[in-house]
């Protein structure tokens, strides 16, 4: 490969908001800087345009073994490999300006994106292996090129874009060639966005057609949560997550087979405008008690059990959480550890008046029911202790007469 550098190459790019600097070392490091130069192109920062990065990917590439096993073990990205190098540069610098974010105030979510003229742009999430990239990749040239892997989302709905280079899968061994958006006729990418349509890809290989679902707002809430990094570390998630499918929404699921379907589904839900307003306070919303990684499963209570009666409970609190949201039709969901929770109005009642209250007894949960109208007086009282017995199975729950503190 050459002789090596007596100092490393930077190569200085803009993810996600953060300047991550890539130090290239090895008798390679002139040719890894070439292509990722080339590969990330519209992440490059100007020259000289910051003194100090934020975070510092350090990155061998040398035909030594010995260099390579030293540099691996130290945790770079080292191979001898230029494939390799390329390959794995681009989930580490993600992930190291994920890190970065992960205590700003804006919304970190695994999604892509493309945009209008406007830049009014669509979300389109998804798992790993849902298709995100290649779905981009195929609408990228009739749109403008946001992302394919992480887009922050603020209040505001503003949008941070993240033009990485095209991860695909096109190459014979185990690495995914890193494409510049350039190369395969991506539309430009705006200097300012603004999320105005999300889009949970569900592609089907056999489907005829494309489908479209209108998501319930607290399901949408459940499978954004699962997509978002340091969620809990958020003030507020779930009220979050609440107003920006409000705001952004309705959230749409897709069945398709050709991600070519999706183009004029897209260019329709770009329309409109999206104009913020303010979102109503839910119901009940509690303070964070502690930060965690983000949600990874959704667990929906079983709806309110047929009336039976039992004793008198004893007094109940809630078990640590991190967030609570009420939405407009009762219903409340609970974001605690890796759980996401999605309760029928009548649990909601009570686990609101449990907030309110600092805790909940049988008589109190049935005196809430009969508040919010859920239920009469005659048959409140059975209701509510069973609904107060099944969230304490749950462990939502837990006996005391004031909140717990952590997780």
């Amino acid at each position: 490969m050459g002789e090596e550098s007596d100092r490393p190459v930077g190569l200085d790019l803009r993810a996600i908001g953060v300047h991550v600097r890539v130090e290239i070392r090895g008798s390679g490091n002139r040719l890894a800087e070439s292509a990722l130069r080339r590969a990330w192109v519209r992440c490059l920062m100007p020259a000289g345009a910051s003194v100090e990065p934020d975070a510092v990917l350090p990155v061998v590439l040398d035909d030594d073994p010995a260099v390579v096993a030293g540099a691996y073990a130290a945790g770079d990205v080292a191979y001898d490999d230029l494939a390799a190098v390329v390959h794995e540069v681009s989930p580490r610098v993600t992930d190291l300006a994920l890190r970065v974010r992960a205590l700003d105030d804006v919304l970190l979510l695994h999604a892509g994106g493309v945009c209008d003229a406007a830049g009014r742009t669509a979300l389109i999430v998804g798992p790993s292996g849902a298709g995100k990239t290649t779905a981009v990749r195929r609408l990228a040239p009739r749109f403008g090129y946001v992302s394919d892997e992480t887009i922050p989302v603020a209040d505001d709905l503003s949008i941070t874009p993240y033009p990485k280079p095209f991860s695909v899968l096109d190459r014979r061994d185990r690495w995914k060639s890193q494409h510049a958006p350039d190369d395969l006729g991506a539309g430009p990418t705006p200097a300012a966005a603004r999320a105005a349509a999300i889009v949970v890809l569900d592609r089907r290989p056999e489907q005829v057609g494309v489908e479209v679902e209108e998501l319930d707002p607290l399901e949408a809430i459940g499978l954004l949560a699962a997509q978002c990094a340091f969620l809990a570390a958020r003030p507020f998630p779930l009220r979050r997550l609440a107003a920006l499918v409000d705001a952004a929404g309705p959230v749409r699921r897709v069945r398709y087979a050709e991600a070519d379907d999706l183009a004029p589904l897209i260019e329709q839900w770009l329309e409109p405008v999206v104009e913020l307003v303010e979102t109503p306070a839910p119901t009940s919303v509690v303070e964070p008690t502690s930060v965690v990684e983000p949600a990874s499963s959704v667990v929906e209570l079983v709806e309110t059990p047929a009336p039976r009666s039992q004793p008198e409970a004893p007094t109940y609190r809630l078990a640590p959480f991190h967030d609570l949201h009420v939405a407009p039709d009762g219903r409340a969901a609970l974001l605690r550890g890796d759980q996401y929770l999605v309760t029928s109005p009548e649990a909601g009642a009570v686990l609101a008046h449990a907030y309110e209250q600092g805790s909940v007894t049988s008589a109190g949960a049935a005196a809430a029911l009969e508040w919010v109208g859920c239920l009469s007086s005659t048959s409140a009282s059975e209701v509510a202790a069973s609904i107060v017995q099944q969230l304490a199975d749950l462990g939502i729950l837990i006996p005391g007469d004031q909140h717990a503190s952590g997780v």
